[in-house]
């Protein structure tokens, strides 16, 4: 799968019916049936994935990030049962981890080693595209996270508060200071 490709296929939202299927293969996973885990990781495997990258800002530590999720699942699965929102709940472990390990490596991310197009609207807009990915990935972890949770999971600001442990004011605020960013960074560097 090209880069394009796989970035548009993260930018794609979980329709309703969706949602409704992971309700389904979440009850599947959490008893043990044949298929709930591999349906569980068909269903929103690229969402977390995406959550990762864009947390991290590494390919390998998104793949990493959203391996530990799906073990810490089978380690938990009999507390799994209590889980209202799996989708909520597994967006939330996605981004713990993500944290997690980003404290562990205490890295920073080298902008100019990053090719990641980690926002592709348009195909045509390829340059675009990569500067704007340049500029996201400067942002801190939970700023880049809440642009991502808003933009491509099409999450509210209270949903992003909930999974990423903080109040609706500040998941907003959040996102209002990324976009600030981004608009003063991109209008510099058209000058």
């Amino acid at each position: 799968m090209t880069n394009i490709s796989h970035a548009l296929a993260l930018t794609e939202s979980l329709r309703p019916e969706t949602l409704d299927e992971l309700e389904s293969t979440w009850s599947d996973f959490v008893d043990s049936r044949a298929g709930g885990g591999r349906g569980l990781y068909d269903l929103i495997g690229d969402e977390l994935y995406g959550l990762a990258l864009w947390t991290t800002g590494s390919v390998e530590d998104a793949c990493d990030v959203v391996q530990t999720v799906f073990l810490k699942l089978l380690e938990r699965r009999p507390a799994l049962r209590r889980v209202r929102s799996p989708r909520a709940y597994l967006l939330r472990m996605t981004r713990s981890a993500s944290i997690d390990l980003l404290r562990k490596r205490r890295a920073t991310v080298d902008v100019a080693e990053v090719d990641i197009p980690l926002l592709v609207i348009d195909p045509g807009r390829n340059v675009d595209a990569r500067r704007l990915s340049g500029l996201v990935i400067q942002l801190p972890p939970p700023q880049r996270a809440t642009v991502y949770l808003r933009f491509f999971s099409e999450l509210s600001f209270r949903q992003i508060g909930l999974i990423t442990g903080v109040s609706t004011f500040t998941a907003a605020s959040r996102f209002r200071l990324a976009m600030r960013r981004l608009r003063q960074w991109a209008e510099s560097v058209d000058r």
